[in-house]
């Protein structure tokens, strides 16, 4: 059970970087200004939230069921992003829904 949910954990990671790849990194900075986008601080916190649910785990901080729901409430976020992603036309959220996914996160960030 545990690597079932470490690899999914692992292949939602995959996803989650791939989207935040160097190219989109170059894509996602304001032109010039240094500014990082909405993408990058929502995919910064889903990675680290991510890994200390692996690491809670693993360690037995939380149970297997503990962290079945976690993951589950972690997915429908990245799911939430990327619907976003479509319904905007780029790979970006307005400040309102990065502070939607940002307060999702925060729950879950309690739940760890």
């Amino acid at each position: 059970m545990i690597k079932r949910l470490n690899l999914a954990l692992g292949v939602l990671l995959a996803a989650t970087i791939a989207l935040t790849a160097p190219s989109a990194y170059a894509q996602n900075f304001a032109h010039g200004s240094g500014k990082k986008s909405n993408i990058h601080t929502i995919n910064v916190q889903l990675r680290q939230q991510m890994s200390q649910l692996r690491k809670d785990t693993k360690s037995g901080k939380l149970t297997q069921d503990q962290s079945k729901v976690i993951f589950e409430k972690l997915k429908a976020i990245r799911k939430q992003e990327l619907e976003y992603f479509h319904l905007n036309g780029q790979r970006e959220v307005t400040a309102d829904q990065k502070a939607e996914l940002g307060q999702l996160l925060a729950q879950t960030a309690s739940s760890i």
